[in-house]
């Protein structure tokens, strides 16, 4: 069995769903140190003229992992729509994905970033790119052991 534990991200990129599709088990990893401006809560769109970032807010704390995150505001959601749409309306493919924008830009309230990467990412993946893996998160396993020190090298077993 193939297994890939990764943090959530906000509209990852292509290989982030190679990823996926190469696993047979996928873990998100969200129970971790949230970063702020990172992959977890913003990504670049392209645009006529280079790029936009999509940013969803998520406070200045740092102290709390990405699955304790909360969303600051709901103003976000209507800007990043506006952003893709305008930029995206008349592309071939956009009338495939509108209602699924709508949904999950207007039709569903996000309380947490966790919540919304990871639904957002099993959509894609399930609905659009039909892949059969199936999906966990990180706090339904107990790891156990201790991290070896930098200086331990590798161990004798190896």
């Amino acid at each position: 069995m193939k297994v890939a534990v990764i943090q959530s991200n906000y509209i990852p990129w292509k290989g982030y769903f190679d990823i996926i599709h190469d696993s047979d088990l996928f873990i998100f990893y969200d129970d971790v140190q949230f970063t702020k401006n990172d992959w977890r809560n913003r990504n670049k769109i392209k645009v006529s003229g280079g790029v936009h970032w999509l940013s969803v807010p998520a406070g200045t704390d740092l102290n709390r992992t990405i699955n304790e995150v909360k969303i600051q505001d709901s103003v976000w959601a209507k800007k990043h729509f506006k952003t893709i749409e305008q930029y995206y309306l008349k592309t071939p493919y956009y009338k495939l994905y509108r209602d699924f924008l709508n949904h999950v830009y207007f039709e569903r309230k996000w309380e947490f970033l966790s919540e919304l990467n990871q639904f957002l990412i099993k959509t894609i993946t399930v609905d659009f790119l039909k892949c059969k893996t199936v999906f966990d998160t990180s706090l339904n396993y107990s790891p156990e052991g201790k991290r070896p020190s930098p200086s331990s090298g590798p161990s004798e077993e190896m």
